[in-house]
């Protein structure tokens, strides 16, 4: 798996002229599903989420990277991005043989996404001491879409995970 994170003022994904995905501040994570990822399990994936949501990239008072966005109570907006499994180094045709096939590409995204939300809410939980609505902090785009992504990068701040 990997995920392009970037900080934002704020987002949305267009597909069709209709925003299905749109958040204030927060981060776009940009998610794609390599081959090797289908043997990954769900504590790895939870690992991931967690670094996601604990990843101290806003700024306090001074300055300093000292907020995570579950700190801020900021918004996270998650869009499949299956060409970051591809290989632009031969040719000058990128190739996607890394990529995992669309049709498990597209199950492995939305059950990342679920257990996005379930890990989002226990830590949300366990932080505030108070039930949320996942709904309200994550927004995602539409896999297998022809989306149109309109952020404001903010800082800018921007990470590459990959696991």
């Amino acid at each position: 798996m990997k995920i392009l994170l970037q900080r934002t003022l704020n987002a949305k994904v267009v597909v069709e002229n209709n925003t299905v995905g749109e958040i204030e501040q927060g981060i776009v994570l940009f998610v794609g599903f390599c081959f090797e990822d289908i043997n990954k399990s769900i504590d790895q994936y939870k690992k991931i989420i967690h670094k996601i949501l604990l990843l101290r990239i806003f700024e306090d008072e001074n300055q300093k990277m000292n907020f995570s966005v579950l700190d801020k109570k900021f918004q996270i907006l998650i869009v499949s991005q299956f060409t970051l499994c591809g290989d632009p180094y031969k040719g000058n045709r990128p190739s996607f043989t890394n990529a995992l096939k669309i049709d498990l590409a597209e199950i492995q995204y939305n059950e990342f996404i679920k257990l996005f939300k379930q890990e989002f809410l226990s830590l949300y939980k366990k932080k505030y001491q108070e039930n949320c609505n996942p709904n309200d902090y994550i927004q995602q785009g539409k896999f297998r879409a022809n989306m149109k992504i309109y952020l404001i990068h903010d800082g800018p701040v921007t990470f590459f995970l990959e696991f």
